[in-house]
């Protein structure tokens, strides 16, 4: 399709359709890292669950963002499938800082896509620093395994993060306060969000 060693593939997976198969999620971890070899970057969603969270339609309505969620790269879990979860876990791996929308990276670039994601004052999780601008930037391709990218394709939220104060829609965004584990130290940020309701709305 095109995709040649040195590319960053930013990999959109459930591992459902391979279960019965002689394929484990390690497998097709090590055959993606081997598609791109060292000299390119495997990029995953690895978005997160916080404790606490309003869940199903209570999401239109409980209010967020006078909550305080802690967010620990390497421990919050994941709940975008086995395979980020895998590569979180891997030595050379990288975990984003940023508490929505978070990536894990492998290999050449992994660390410094990640490298300013917390400089902006507020940011959105998919802003001008992140690394979801960084993939795009490179030119990324973006991989679906055996999931439905019309559900999935949190790039496309580049568009109105990368200038959240143009975008033209009103209450598009809330506020969101994270502690975050930053190696030995906690920061405390504050975060944009879409509100779920556009999400929930026109996609159920």
């Amino acid at each position: 399709m095109g995709i040649s060693e040195g590319d960053i593939m930013i990999v959109h997976s459930s591992f459902s359709p391979f279960k019965g198969g002689d394929i484990s999620p390690q497998d097709i971890i090590n055959s993606l890292i081997e598609f791109v070899t060292d000299k390119g970057t495997i990029v995953m969603p690895a978005i997160r669950k916080y404790k606490g969270e309003p869940e199903g339609i209570r999401k239109l309505f409980d209010s967020v963002e006078n909550v305080i969620h802690e967010y620990d790269p390497i421990s919050t879990p994941i709940w975008t499938g086995i395979l980020p979860k895998i590569l979180v876990g891997m030595d050379g791996s990288s975990t984003s800082l940023t508490p929505l929308n978070s990536l894990v990276s492998y290999r050449r670039e992994s660390k410094i896509m990640f490298e300013n994601e917390l400089k902006d004052k507020i940011s959105a999780p998919n802003g001008p620093n992140s690394g979801w601008a960084y993939c795009l930037e490179a030119d990324a391709w973006i991989i679906s395994l055996g999931t439905d990218l019309t559900h999935s394709l949190t790039s496309i939220h580049t568009n109105e993060d990368i200038r959240p104060e143009k975008w033209p829609i009103k209450n598009w965004y809330r506020k969101r306060k994270f502690k975050i584990k930053v190696n030995n130290d906690i920061v405390e940020k504050e975060f944009l969000e879409r509100h779920p309701k556009w999400g929930m709305l026109h996609f159920g």
